[in-house]
């Protein structure tokens, strides 16, 4: 975790040099989920340390403390589990380290581009094969490479939906990249009908059944 704590404190120190930077924040490793996200350092639940939960990343608290970073484009990507262990929900009082204060309320807005990326719904696993990336970081890698590029001006860039060229105070629905008119839809041609079942044998009687005969009535004279 100490490892962690001196990268993330370069890290952040770029971040924070100019407003037009792009914060990228990704994790890879073991996780849990509670109250809040929780990303485990490679030391964690440490017996040596008293406070079992100091070398974990609370992530939730982290994107709040993200807020002082004048970065105006933040995107943190957790390459983790979201199980919710029993063991961990009966922890009283587990609280791990955001590696950032939230600052004093009220807090400062996010930053106009901001995403979080998970790679597992909450309460389920995240999976890769035995050796090589996980299949959320190549996903990742691929879109940065290209697969997630739009057409722009002549050129193809990996945006994040023209977000940070609005206006925080703007409420208005994001305007959406012009795409081109959908092909004329040919109706399916019509089917013709279908010819009449033949028909099958008669129906015979069940066994356990009583069936009524017409008795003949005869007048006598």
């Amino acid at each position: 975790m100490a490892g962690i704590e001196t990268a993330f404190k370069a890290w952040l120190k770029r971040c924070s040099a100019r407003k037009d930077n792009i914060a990228l924040f990704y994790f890879a490793g073991h996780g849990l989920s509670t109250a809040t996200q929780f990303l485990l350092a490679s030391d964690f639940y440490d017996p040596a340390e008293p406070k079992r939960w100091k070398n974990s990343i609370d992530f939730t608290g982290f994107q709040l403390g993200m807020r002082l970073c004048p970065a105006q484009t933040q995107l943190f990507f957790a390459d983790a589990c979201r199980e919710n262990p029993i063991d961990a929900l009966l922890q009283v009082g587990a609280a791990g380290n955001p590696l950032i204060d939230g600052g004093i309320v009220p807090r400062p807005a996010p930053a106009p581009a901001l995403g979080t990326y998970f790679a597992a719904a909450d309460g389920l696993k995240a999976y890769g094969p035995v050796a090589g990336p996980t299949y959320f970081a190549t996903a990742l890698l691929d879109g940065l490479e290209g697969a997630g590029a739009t057409r722009t001006g002549g050129a193809w860039r990996v945006d994040t939906f023209l977000a940070r060229q609005r206006p925080r105070s703007d409420h208005s629905p994001p305007r959406r990249r012009a795409r081109p008119a959908a092909p004329h839809l040919q109706p399916y041609p019509a089917r013709a009908p279908r010819p009449d079942p033949l028909p099958g044998p008669p129906a015979r009687p069940h066994p356990d059944r009583v069936q009524e005969r017409p008795t003949r009535v005869t007048n006598s004279s």
